[in-house]
């Protein structure tokens, strides 16, 4: 009988393939001694000018956390860098780079390295004092915090939002500066956690009136701006959506500050009102209204002394109201005195469903020698109804100088 020959299949065993290396360089480039953490990978500390490459021992696909860190005596490490390696980032070397000193350190991606950032706050100090940073936030309902130590001017410190905070928690930001009686917490923020952007705070101005903003405002932003030209520390007020507020810094004079005014959902108009110090209280001396839907930049400034101060915009422009057709009465203070014009008109509002003639009156507070105010009357106000004029003198033989009317029309 023939044979049968079996065939045996034998399996050849592949090639091993070499596990690709992967790896990062970190460049110390700043005044500062750093440690650098890639993944569970770390560069130990570096001092000024080392550099070293240290390969990272996870996984191709794995995102990886770099986290670099700067050696004080207290706190021990501040951190100054927190960003991730995508895990479908296929590349195989990476850089990052540190440059700056103890006072401003950075670290950036160098040679193409592709990174995301962490969100982050960042503090500076651009004042006259010594303030100290603190970002607090909670753990399972247990509170933590994170702060740098006492900062100086010039000095910027960076707080990377906490991976492990409570999410129906607030993050704050609180500010502890040193003034003439001690140290004492002066201001907290609330951080927006819903925003996909990090944010910054500058703290500026001296230990007597401290201050502080966003470094920066977005282009598209609407703003109020004040310029305090009076000799008397103010403040502006802005009120929308009542009861929400945006409040400046106290102001010294020839001090200004901007503020950010959010889009309003009610359209109201916008109050605003400016108030001077007098030790244990505020005094409001000028009061106006701006429409809810203005755009761009508005700005008002105050000029006198606590005894007659007064407030307009910058233009001095009184009874403000941008995008609505208006008419102008033009008051210029030629005497030896110091003199102010009052107006008073009639504006038709709805009072219970009914059209009811309400009174307002403008004033442009007493001016001095050589100044003027403009004030700006709406075109639409009650018919049939006479404007008042009145000027008024300060200190002088006859302080009721003159009354007169004005037509509606």
């Amino acid at each position: 009988m023939p044979s049968k020959i079996q065939e045996e299949k034998v399996a050849v065993p592949l090639p091993i393939q070499p596990e690709t290396v992967r790896a990062v360089t970190f460049k110390n480039n700043a005044n500062i001694q750093a440690r650098f953490a890639v993944g569970t990978a770390s560069s130990g500390l570096l001092n000024i000018g080392e550099s070293k490459t240290v390969n990272i021992k996870e996984a191709m696909g794995t995102p990886l956390q770099i986290v670099v860190a700067m050696k004080l005596p207290n706190p021990l490490n501040c951190e100054i860098y927190r960003g991730t390696i995508s895990g479908d980032n296929r590349a195989t070397n990476f850089c990052f780079e540190a440059k700056g000193d103890v006072a401003k350190p950075s670290v950036q991606p160098c040679n193409g390295t592709q990174v995301t950032d962490a969100k982050k706050v960042e503090f500076r100090n651009e004042a006259g004092f010594i303030s100290k940073p603190t970002l607090n936030y909670f753990v399972n309902g247990s509170p933590k915090s994170i702060s740098s130590e006492d900062t100086l001017l010039e000095m910027n410190r960076v707080f990377y939002l906490p991976t492990n905070a409570d999410k129906d928690s607030d993050i704050t930001l609180l500010v502890n500066n040193v003034g003439i009686t001690g140290r004492y917490n002066w201001h907290e923020i609330k951080i927006d956690r819903k925003s996909g952007s990090s944010v910054c705070y500058k703290v500026w101005g001296d230990y007597a009136t401290p201050k502080i903003n966003p470094c920066s405002l977005s282009a598209s932003a609407r703003t109020i701006k004040f310029k305090n030209n009076g000799a008397f520390v103010a403040k502006l007020t802005v009120v929308f959506d009542p009861p929400n507020q945006v409040v400046t810094n106290n102001t010294n004079l020839l001090e200004s500050d901007v503020q950010e005014i959010p889009r309003t959902t009610t359209g109201k108009p916008i109050e605003v009102f400016i108030e001077l110090d007098e030790g244990s209280s505020w005094k409001k001396f000028y009061t106006t209204t701006v429409p809810a839907n203005f755009t761009g930049e508005i700005c008002f400034k105050t000029e006198g002394t606590t005894f007659n101060p007064n407030g307009s915009t910058c233009d001095d422009e009184l009874n403000v109201s941008p995008n609505v057709d208006t008419r102008q009465i033009v008051f210029k203070n030629e005497a030896g005195y110091d003199a102010q014009i009052s107006v008073m008109y009639f504006e038709m509002q709805n009072v219970g469903g009914t059209k009811v003639a309400i009174p307002k009156t403008v004033a442009s507070g007493f001016i001095n020698l050589g100044k003027s105010r403009t004030i700006s009357l709406p075109k639409d106000i009650a018919p049939n109804m006479p404007i008042t004029i009145i000027l008024q003198g300060n200190a002088t033989v006859k302080n009721d100088i003159r009354s007169t009317t004005l037509p509606a029309d």
